[in-house]
């Protein structure tokens, strides 16, 4: 048994009173009951003689003929009772209701929404539709400012999480979310660089304990050398609290250049991998020089690898700058560095 409503069924009935409906047959042009309905499936029905109505919820119930009973009076021209057709004949028909229409629902009073703890709540009071509904401006988060991203800091306390640098990435450090620098690249030519140290990647600092073990990190070099002598060319893995040549060295990879070569290109690419965090956390890295050319340049090798055996013992319970400097041991080999790119490795 469901509740079912068709286009188009008309029966007419001859049954007078004010019980079941005896069905009388199809009315020219629409459908009997039978040739949609089954036993005991409801409907809304509609009785009208042409004076007399009446409006209801009925059962069907299959048989020779089919029967209506009336078994909700919805409405009707008896003042809401079932109406007593004289007869001789009356329509019976299944129809939708007023009940059933559906129309715009109405609110009238407040909606009130507490934005963060110890904050005025946002309210919206209105007796339009829904629909039409204006929300009034919600109370900032306290402490918050512009761009700021609201998180959960505690069983139901909310607080801001001040918008981060440029190209800095919304991570977690397993505990607590938190702004990270992803990436930052060399955006002009270096200036020749041999004797003195240089600092020759762009500033990437990583933020006090947003180290977690198994963070790894890659630095991507490409440069020119010109040299006129077999001297040495070192690069140098820095990681500390300055962002110069003053910070710790991690690792040196050296190369020694061929007597002759001008401006044969070269790559360096280095990564380093954090086992361990904390103020004695550890640090592993490994170096690889390509040079475009195994006779001259930067160095008499085509390839030359640099791994860091024992592992290098950082503070990451402080911001530090992850870096990489360059020297030449005369000046008579010099880099030029057109590309420097450190990036967080996800």
């Amino acid at each position: 048994m469901s509740f079912k409503l068709f286009d188009r069924v008309q029966e007419t009935t001859t049954t007078t009173g004010t019980g079941t409906i005896s069905m009388g047959g199809a009315v020219t042009g629409y459908r009997a009951f039978s040739s949609v309905f089954t036993t005991l499936d409801t409907t809304h029905y509609v009785l009208s003689d042409g004076t007399n109505w009446e409006v209801g919820l009925g059962t069907l119930t299959t048989g020779t003929p089919w029967t209506l009973a009336r078994t909700t009076i919805l409405a009707s021209s008896n003042a809401g009772a079932a109406v007593n057709f004289p007869g001789p004949t009356t329509n019976v028909w299944c129809d939708a209701t007023a009940q059933q229409i559906s129309v715009a629902p109405t609110f009238s009073g407040q909606i009130t929404s507490t934005v963060a703890t110890g904050t005025a709540p946002f309210v919206v009071a209105s007796t339009t539709p829904v629909a039409n509904l204006a929300v009034a401006t919600a109370t900032n988060v306290a402490g918050g400012a512009t761009g700021s991203v609201v998180v959960q800091s505690s069983a139901g306390v909310t607080a801001p999480v001040l918008i981060g640098a440029a190209n800095t990435v919304f991570t977690s450090n397993g505990t607590n979310p938190q702004w990270t620098i992803g990436r930052s690249a060399l955006v002009t030519t270096s200036a020749a660089i041999n004797t003195t140290a240089a600092y020759i990647t762009p500033s990437f600092q990583i933020p006090a304990n947003s180290i977690v073990a198994g963070d790894a990190f890659e630095i991507f070099i490409r440069g020119a050398c010109t040299s006129t002598a077999a001297n040495v060319s070192t690069f140098v893995l820095r990681f500390g609290t300055v962002g110069t040549t003053a910070d710790a060295a991690i690792l040196s990879p050296t190369v020694t250049a061929n007597a002759a070569g001008t401006g044969v290109p070269f790559t360096m690419r280095i990564v380093c991998t954090f086992r361990t965090n904390g103020a004695t956390g550890t640090l592993m890295a490994a170096a690889q020089l390509d040079n475009s050319s195994a006779t001259a340049g930067i160095a008499n090798a085509s390839i030359s690898m640099t791994v860091l055996t024992t592992a290098a013992t950082v503070n990451t319970t402080v911001a530090n700058f992850l870096g990489v400097s360059y020297s030449t041991a005369a000046a008579t080999t010099t880099s030029t560095f057109y590309d420097a790119i450190v990036r967080r490795i996800y």
